[in-house]
Parts: C-alpha cells; sequence; structure tokens
C-alpha cells in the first residue's frame, strides 16, 4: 500500500495547480516511501518464501479501488483510515514476540501523526 501510494502520488504531483499543492503531493510522496522502507524491512527473508515485490503488491481489487482515491482532496479521511489500519495491526501484535514490528508500527503512526494534510492538521492521533 505505502509503495502504491508513493507511485501514484509521485505521478500526480507534476498534475498539480498550485505550488502549494505540489510540495504537499511532493512531500505525501516521500513519507510514504520512507514508511515502506521501514514495513520492508519486517519481511522475512529466506530460501522458498515470497519475494519481498511478492510480498508487497496488492491485496485485490478492493484496496486498489480504495487507493484510486488518494488525492489532497480525500487525503484526511483516506489517512485516517490507514492509521486505523496500522493501530489494528500494532494492537493485535505480539509485543514479546514481534518487538521489531511494534517498534516500526509505532514510528509509522508517529509520522502519520504529524503529516499534514492540504490546509493543514494531521490525524491529530501519537
Amino acid at each position: 500500500m505505502e509503495l502504491a501510494a508513493f507511485e501514484r502520488l509521485g505521478r500526480q504531483a507534476v498534475e498539480q495547480a498550485s505550488p502549494a499543492e505540489t510540495v504537499w503531493v511532493s512531500g505525501a510522496s516521500m513519507a510514504h516511501a520512507w514508511r515502506a522502507q521501514q514495513l520492508e524491512a519486517l519481511l522475512p527473508v529466506s530460501a522458498g518464501l515470497p519475494t519481498a515485490e511478492e510480498c508487497t503488491s496488492s491485496p485485490g481489487p478492493l484496496v486498489e479501488e480504495w487507493l484510486a482515491t488518494l488525492s489532497g482532496a480525500t487525503a484526511p479521511d483516506w489517512y485516517r483510515t490507514l492509521e486505523a489500519a496500522y493501530r489494528r495491526r500494532l494492537l493485535h501484535a505480539d509485543l514479546a514476540a514481534e518487538p521489531a514490528t511494534a517498534r516500526v508500527l509505532a514510528r509509522v503512526l508517529a509520522d502519520l501523526a504529524i503529516s499534514t494534510f492540504p490546509g493543514g492538521g494531521g490525524t491529530g492521533h501519537t
């Protein structure tokens, strides 16, 4: 999801009507790239397991349709939904067995909390 959002917003950056929108879209794209990098480090690496590319592909058309709605206008709701998904995963993480997962999800959630949307404001949660 993060890689797909990075690509989508990166393409949108050249299409923006105002410099402020271009700056927001470019920054949001880079934030997705950073979060994708953080999450990719959690993927298992071993012979016989799916590759990172296979693990980061879209799970299906519903997610692809949701991703297609990402724009500056939809950002607040879109990011709150993404944040809720990360919070749910963190809530169900076994902190003893998955400390790295918990740390990375906490970083990702902190990044989303400080990310701003066009017109100001982030998800507001920490």
